[in-house]
């Protein structure tokens, strides 16, 4: 994996703790695998983000477009009649969005992402009635969210909810070696990606990661084009059980530790997200390897001290769920699970 492992080392000379993020997003745009880029303020998704879009360039038959920056007169205008390209749409922050432009994507979205096509007309004040065709496309996009956010998507909108569920991966934006702040993108390398199609099976170990995130027949898929992504970039032509392993290791913390936080209570009703829960393990994060007391918790969230029973109920569900263990039973500390605790010590070691 000479080209991953490049690709990992030069995003860590000024990115801590993003390489590994940076790889997986490339190789889902490569897999034409839509995606949710879940994270607080200041864990970096912007400029992570940012810095994708700038590496995608390069990519052949791909039209790139920023709903963050884009009015609807901007896209239609740019779009007109487009046909046999990768689109990829972005999102800095879902947030920023206002609800024409969030609906506006979820009709144009879902109807591409199901059937590669998309035709309507536009009246637009200037140009009069505008066509909008897009016929045979293929539609990645990814949209960077914040924890509450995404909660309140899923509660709100069935819609996005439905399209969340079977078309798009989530993927938590964790980082326990984050270093010094910097306001300017991370260099992504992109290398030679042939637009040959390398047709590989599903892996069970592929599988089994993107379970979770997408419907049954949708993980196969998944499983599927995230192998031949990794073998574009790798430059092979046969995704072995060497590559499971090695995808495995790479992102597991990442994708195993989301459905822990969908959070069901009955058949009936929708599940929802547990983002108490996730902004503690975020903190966990960002105060590696230093364990945390209930007081300290609180007081990271400017919570006063009769608190502690809420604190106590989110910090329940990481002991429950195995992302976090008993740092010191008799004064109260905690920190990241041993596994965490593992995998980002060795994240030093090998990428940093």
């Amino acid at each position: 994996m000479e080209n991953q492992a490049k690709l990992i080392r030069t995003v860590e000379l000024t990115h801590k703790g993003l390489g590994v993020p940076a790889l997986f997003l490339v190789l889902s745009i490569i897999a034409g695998s839509s995606a949710f880029d879940v994270g607080s303020s200041g864990t970096g998704k912007s400029k992570l983000l940012e810095g994708i879009m700038i590496a995608s360039r390069k990519l052949p038959k791909f039209l790139i477009h920023n709903w963050n920056s884009m009015s609807m007169y901007e896209l239609v205008s740019t779009l007109g009649s487009v046909q046999g390209l990768n689109l990829l749409w972005t999102v800095e922050e879902w947030s920023m969005l206002e609800e024409y432009h969030r609906e506006s994507i979820l009709k144009i979205a879902s109807k591409i992402i199901t059937d590669g096509s998309f035709t309507r007309k536009y009246s637009m004040p200037k140009n009069g009635v505008v066509d909008v065709s897009i016929e045979n496309c293929n539609l990645i996009m990814l949209i960077n969210i914040q924890p509450s956010k995404f909660r309140a998507l899923m509660q709100r909108s069935e819609a996005w909810n439905s399209l969340s569920a079977d078309r798009f991966v989530k993927f938590p934006l964790i980082n326990a070696v984050k270093g010094p702040t910097v306001n300017f993108p991370p260099r992504i390398e992109i290398p030679f990606i042939t637009s040959e199609s390398i047709t590989q099976q599903a892996h069970p170990v592929l599988v089994q990661l993107f379970r979770d995130h997408l419907t049954a027949t949708r993980s196969e898929i998944a499983s599927a084009k995230y192998a031949e992504a990794w073998c574009k970039i790798q430059g092979t032509r046969q995704f072995t059980d060497l590559d499971a392993i090695l995808f495995h290791d790479l992102f597991w913390p990442y994708l195993k530790a989301w459905p822990t936080f969908i959070h069901g209570t009955d058949p009936d009703r929708e599940e929802t997200f547990h983002t108490g829960a996730y902004r503690l393990f975020e903190t966990f994060m960002e105060y590696f390897p230093s364990p945390l007391s209930i007081g300290q918790l609180q007081d990271r969230f400017h919570m006063d001290a009769d608190s502690h029973k809420t604190i106590g109920r989110h910090l329940q569900v990481l002991l429950n769920k195995g992302l976090v263990q008993n740092a010191n039973p008799e004064y109260g500390k905690y920190e990241l699970d041993h596994r965490y605790i593992d995998y980002f010590n060795n994240y030093r070691k090998v990428w940093q």
